[in-house]
């Protein structure tokens, strides 16, 4: 006996009764949710063009090309030095700045591409969207790469303020349902480097050494010729010869 198919429907079935809340539900299309979250992304971006975020190079270039910085996190600790003493107590003697850390989190995703796409070749141009926005987002992940493993010091930038002389100590990614397939959210760990330049110099010991504080001290020094003489036969020497005379 065939089975009969059961269509699942899209929503579950609420009663419209007292008590039950009115549930809100999205009826668009994959594409139309791709399309509009693409035109959201686009407008965000022009109307934030004046506020520069993320991480650059020295010259102002942006290590990766990202859709959009999502959030920021700053640390900077100062500690304390504390050393015990008697009865139990302690005292506070220095206080050391410790390099600062910061978390970026970069995002990439290809909602522009398709914007892109529709502006430019309408529904056809929507063919090659999923090869350029993989294409785009390997170069995301690539660039990101590249940079953390570069001994070059970054700037973080924000609209207030700049963290300069940084560099990338970790980075991780993932991917989740709830943010789209089509989407990557990279944190970046940075910490801040510190250079500082070695310095060199000379000392001239001649003078402690041949005026040493303690006379003893001072070394051995030759005064004068002394007259060669004949080298004394060595007691081995002198044995083995007596040795020879009585037993042969």
């Amino acid at each position: 006996m065939p089975l009969t198919p059961i269509i699942k429907p899209q929503f579950p079935s609420v009663p419209d009764v007292a008590g039950v809340p009115a549930l809100k539900r999205s009826g668009l299309p994959v594409i139309a949710r791709a399309v509009l979250s693409g035109i959201e992304g686009y407008l965000w971006t022009m109307l934030t063009a004046d506020n520069r975020w993320g991480v650059f190079t020295k010259d102002g270039v942006a290590i990766a090309v990202a859709d959009s910085v999502l959030d920021m996190g700053y640390r900077a600790q100062n500690k304390v030095s504390n050393y015990p003493v008697q009865a139990g107590g302690f005292a506070s003697y220095n206080k050391v700045a410790s390099p600062f850390e910061a978390t970026v989190r970069l995002s990439k995703g290809g909602g522009l591409s398709v914007v892109d796409a529709l502006l430019e070749g309408g529904l056809s141009g929507l063919k090659d969207v999923r090869g350029r926005s993989e294409r785009l987002r390997g170069e995301f992940l690539d660039a990101i790469d590249a940079a953390s493993k570069s001994l070059d010091l970054y700037h973080v930038v924000t609209p207030e303020k700049t963290y300069t002389s940084c560099n990338i100590q970790e980075y991780s990614y993932r991917r989740e349902q709830s943010a789209g397939a089509h989407r990557i959210e990279v944190e970046l760990s940075i910490v801040e480097i510190r250079e500082t330049k070695a310095a060199y110099s000379t000392i001239d010991t001649s003078a402690q050494i041949n005026n040493p504080k303690q006379p003893e001290a001072s070394p051995p020094v030759s005064s004068g010729k002394v007259q060669t003489q004949q080298a004394n036969e060595s007691l081995l020497l002198r044995a083995a010869k007596l040795a020879q005379r009585y037993l042969f």
